[in-house]
């Protein structure tokens, strides 16, 4: 019998999905609310105050049933923080039971052990936990929080003896870039996946202010933080850049809702939206995949640009800066110039 990877089936299985159109990935953002204040956080501090008008738990619930029935196979949940809702556990019981894969993305803050334990038992696939620092000086100083270094350093020990997947990500800030391969190491001693970004994101109000924490170009030779993020990044093709402005699945395989049952292209976009107490979710989705399918690709500026083969452009993000899809980012551009001066000093 033929076998093949689990990265190949799942590509192959993304690639048919994008062609016919079928959301088979959903992220719901249970709350917007959290226990942290990162400095790096893409949800306004007003959209983390309340959970007025929050899904309750039969609405979460119902939306769950929808998504099987149209298809989705893996389901995220994130926040926010999830492990702030009450009803998290039932949530995802609720989820594994009606055939789904499930992940948990969390800052891990409010996970002991009989919560790791209740996850084993809901059949989570997967965990994944912000960590952006093993000095816990570092870390406190990005989460505003003191005390957050042990317990989420403990959230984990109780996950992996409890037999969960674990994953830890970073994302690479001028702070923290010292110490990224240290996380990394720690990781491969734990036998943990590890994955990192150093793509930071405007605020979903359009504020700048997470650009603050950014990577700053660097003034002579790179260091080996540099060359594993230059590895780490995701390349953009030229040719698939020039088709389309998503590469990502928004619009053909991927969808967001939001805590509140709006369904949105993405965790970075909020328009187009579709409540979805009151619009079918089959409805919902033929009118993001028809907008995405139907936008205008002429102008991109990236289709002239020396940076495009160091760039991880995001259209998103893009239109977060400037209201435009096809503009280059200010971010973006940023990381590529690190990218391509890393590049040079190796001869490239």
């Amino acid at each position: 019998m033929k076998t093949e990877s689990f990265p190949v089936f799942s590509q192959r299985i993304r690639e048919k999905a994008e062609l016919k159109r079928v959301p088979i990935r959903a992220m719901f953002e249970l709350t917007y609310r959290c226990n942290f204040d990162c400095r790096h956080c893409y949800i306004p501090g007003s959209y983390r105050d309340s959970r007025a008008d929050e899904l309750g738990t039969k609405e979460v619930f119902g939306i769950i049933d929808r998504l099987r029935d149209i298809g989705t196979l893996y389901l995220g949940f994130t926040g926010g923080e999830p492990f702030l809702r009450e009803d998290l556990f039932d949530i995802l019981e609720y989820a594994g039971s009606s055939g789904f894969q499930t992940m948990v993305y969390t800052n891990g803050s409010l996970i002991t052990a009989e919560a790791a334990r209740k996850l084993k038992r809901c059949r989570v696939s997967k965990v994944s936990v912000s960590c952006h620092s093993i000095s816990e000086a570092t870390f406190e100083f990005i989460t505003r929080r003191k005390g957050s270094f042990v317990k989420v350093r403990k959230a984990i020990s109780d996950l992996l003896k409890a037999g969960i997947p674990v994953e830890l990500k970073t994302n690479v800030m001028e702070c923290n870039r010292e110490q990224v391969s240290a996380v990394a190491s720690f990781a491969e001693k734990e036998n943990i996946q590890f994955r990192f970004s150093e793509d930071l994101f405007p605020m979903l109000d359009g504020s700048s202010k997470p650009y603050e924490m950014s990577l700053k170009a660097p003034a002579g030779p790179v260091d080996i933080q540099e060359e594993d993020i230059c590895r780490g990044t995701t390349r953009r093709k030229h040719g698939r850049m020039e088709r389309e402005l998503f590469t990502c699945g928004v619009g053909k395989s991927n969808l967001v809702i939001n805590p509140f049952g709006l369904l949105k292209p993405c965790l970075m976009l909020e328009k187009p939206a579709y409540d979805l107490r009151n619009v079918s979710l089959v409805r919902a989705w033929d009118g993001i995949s028809a907008f995405f399918s139907g936008l205008n690709k002429s102008g991109l500026e990236c289709a002239s640009c020396g940076l495009a083969r160091f760039c991880n452009w995001c259209p998103a993000v893009s239109f977060l800066e400037s209201g435009s899809f096809n503009k280059c980012s200010r971010a973006s551009r940023g990381y590529a110039l690190i990218r391509e001066r890393y590049h040079k000093t190796k001869g490239g």
